[in-house]
């Protein structure tokens, strides 16, 4: 009551208490029933075992919304708390009242002058800004995001806690958000993405609109799972899957609020960051050189001033200044301020410059006027690195950025703000709209999808084959007879594996034998494996499989897996052995055409390899990628029976000799 009153709300507010007359002076009502009219809007802040009972009479009393702020429900991560939530959904689905929360902390909107919620973290009136913040937390998204925000400048339009999502969603109103067109960012905190596909769908309308999505995910460790779920009952899901969401999809994710409030900055601007070409001005050469270090490490770049700068600027320095990009105005700009005006303006003016930074140390509290001067009269984005502070004590950052002047305190803080912000604009113009609406739907189910029994090796191998992924000539083969007879037709040298679901890692158990050259080798060769299988696990069912050895080349991990909330993806590395010890990944959703493959053999860190290092051959990329995009749409197409996939190796051979896909290990959902 007090915030909502302390906000100025002009709407019609009538408490409901059936123990007091008033409530801060305003004639109370006994009962929804008893309210003058129907209400647009109630919220509940009763024992979690009245709530379904209020709900009952809110919907009675003609109510369409209800806010639920008590507590005691999937969040306790119990079986009453969860049949309790199950109430709530209920009666949603009889009567059709729409409900926030339970478990929430309200909703915010500034420039309604409206706040139903339980915690005071802004004062009124306050400005209203461009960004609007939508969180499952009520305390992390209304402090840590919303109220830091306005203290360092950056003002926020709407804040709406969501809590356990029973109904209406984070995602519903960040669609609604962004439809809206004051909206110049929406930044989500995030404890679970319900629906991969609605999160698809959040991200196609806000790039058709060009309003960027920050993404604060908790869950990122087990433990902080662990918290999200005893927090919100939310299962976080796997965090690598969601960095490959937020790739596809644009969205941007950081690591905590206050990296999230230094990218909105640079979002509430009108003029979006267009290129990675830095211009900057200061009167600390040290400074500069630290700047131009870490920018060039974080793809951006300071470029030689034009020729016509370089002559506007000559006459300005003194003789013993040199002129460069960023421009150190030396001492002399300390003792003649208006020497960095009019410098600062030259750079800013100079076609090759994308993004004005004024590089301040210890300013004059005057310095604003001529920094938002300069703002207003260029056509690019113009920031600030303060690194000291004013000279009289009255300025502050907060300061600047009302001014429209996003103010950084440390290079590395602006450097990730400007890579957000960059990366947004690049993800617009270079994006691939079809496959964002392809993920933008349900996926549905496959019905029956009658298929034989992967988990049986040569069943595995048949599928391989008959997608087009090259395999190596092989053959099960069930005695020492077999084993030599196959040998011999398929040419040596060959290898044996054992194929067991008894001991699915063949090579972590010794049941693998390479390079066999001749029938004795072989014939021993299996006798040994049956041996030591047949030890190990006595009357389990298992099969040999002979198979030729395949041409040396670069081997790469393959797999897939099905996520509980985006579906399939499928994963590139580096492979062999040490696979799992480099953690050299890539991941996309599923499926991919060849030319995403490529791109992903290219994100990997050891990309080089690809092309050969130290005379090694070029290896067949493009017969990779195809091989990729095969293995990716079957594995979408088995969404509903595969669980888990790893072909290791895919060996790619030398270019134009194209790959080998030499094992393969599925798990399938009915075995989990």
């Amino acid at each position: 009551m007090a915030r909502l009153v302390g906000s100025g709300f002009g709407g019609d507010i009538w408490p409901v208490n059936p123990r007091r007359e008033t409530v801060m002076g305003i004639p109370a009502y006994p009962t929804l029933g008893a309210l003058p009219g129907a209400p647009d809007h109630v919220a509940v802040a009763v024992p979690s075992g009245g709530v379904v009972g209020c709900l009952e009479d809110a919907h009675n009393a003609g109510a369409h919304v209800a806010t639920v702020f008590s507590g005691g429900y999937a969040e306790l991560g119990t079986a009453a708390g969860g049949s309790a939530q199950t109430g709530i959904v209920d009666v949603v689905r009889r009567t059709g009242l729409r409900v926030i929360g339970p478990n929430c902390n309200g909703i915010i909107n500034v420039p309604a002058g409206f706040a139903l919620t339980t915690t005071a973290t802004l004062d009124w009136p306050c400005p209203p800004g461009r960004m609007a913040v939508v969180s499952q937390s009520g305390g992390l998204g209304q402090v840590n995001v919303m109220w830091n925000a306005h203290r360092v400048g950056v003002g926020v339009s709407h804040q709406i806690s969501s809590g356990n999502d029973a109904d209406l969603g984070a995602l519903d109103f960040a669609r609604y958000l962004v439809s809206l067109p004051d909206t110049g960012a929406v930044a989500l905190v995030l404890e679970s993405i319900r629906s991969g596909w609605e999160f698809a769908a959040l991200a196609v309308e806000a790039a058709e609109r060009g309003v960027p999505l920050l993404l604060l995910k908790i869950g990122r460790s087990e433990a902080g799972a662990r918290a999200a779920l005893s927090h919100t009952g939310a299962v976080t899901g796997s965090d690598d899957v969601v960095d490959a969401a937020c790739q596809e999809f644009g969205v941007i994710r950081v690591r905590d609020a206050d990296e999230l409030v230094d990218a909105a900055q640079l979002f509430s601007l009108r003029q979006p960051i267009r290129g990675r070409r830095l211009g900057g001005v200061s009167v600390s050469g040290g400074n500069n050189a630290l700047l131009s270090d870490l920018a060039g490490e974080s793809g951006f770049s300071f470029p030689a001033l034009s020729a016509r700068t370089s002559e506007r600027l000559s006459p300005l320095l003194p003789d013993y200044a040199q002129i460069g990009n960023p421009l150190d105005a030396t001492t002399a700009g300390i003792n003649d301020p208006d020497l960095v005006v009019k410098s600062l303006s030259a750079v800013a003016n100079d076609p090759v410059v994308d993004v004005v930074v004024s590089i301040l140390t210890h300013v004059p509290d005057t310095i604003i006027e001529t920094l938002r001067e300069i703002t207003e009269s260029v056509d690019r984005p113009h920031v600030a690195l303060w690194v000291g502070g004013a000279l009289e004590k009255q300025l502050e950052p907060e300061n600047l950025v009302r001014s429209g002047i996003p103010t950084f305190s440390r290079p590395s803080q602006l450097l990730r703000a400007l890579e957000s912000a960059i990366s947004h604009h690049e993800f617009l113009i270079g994006h691939d709209r079809e496959r964002l609406r392809a993920f933008a739907r349900p996926q549905g189910t496959l019905g029956d999808n009658q298929r034989p029994d992967l988990a049986l090796q040569g069943n595995l191998f048949g599928e391989f084959a008959s997608i087009g992924l090259p395999l190596p000539a092989w053959r099960m083969a069930g005695t020492q007879e077999e084993a030599t007879a196959a040998a011999a037709t398929m040419g040596y040298p060959v290898a044996l594996k054992i194929c067991s679901p008894s001991a699915p890692h063949k090579t972590d158990f010794g049941l693998v034998r390479l390079g066999l050259a001749d029938e004795d080798e072989t014939g021993a060769a299996f006798d040994e494996l049956v041996s030591a299988f047949t030890r190990s696990w006595p009357g389990a069912a298992f099969e040999v499989l002979v198979q030729r050895m395949a041409e040396p080349g670069l081997e790469l991990l393959l797999g897939g897996r099905c996520d509980p909330v985006f579906g399939p993806v499928v994963v590139v590395g580096m492979g062999g052995v040490l696979a799992e010890v480099f953690n050299d990944r890539v991941i996309r959703l599923a499926p991919v055409s060849a030319r995403v493959a490529e791109v992903m053999l290219r994100e990997l860190r050891a990309n080089q390899v690809l092309d050969g290092v130290r005379g090694a051959s070029p290896s067949d990329v493009e017969a990779a990628a195809q091989a990729i995009s095969d293995f990716s749409r079957w594995l979408f197409s088995l969404r509903d029976v595969l669980e888990e996939v790893d072909i290791n190796p895919l060996i790619v051979h030398q270019k134009g000799m194209g790959v080998s896909v030499v094992d393969g290990l599925v798990t399938l959902k009915s075995q989990t």
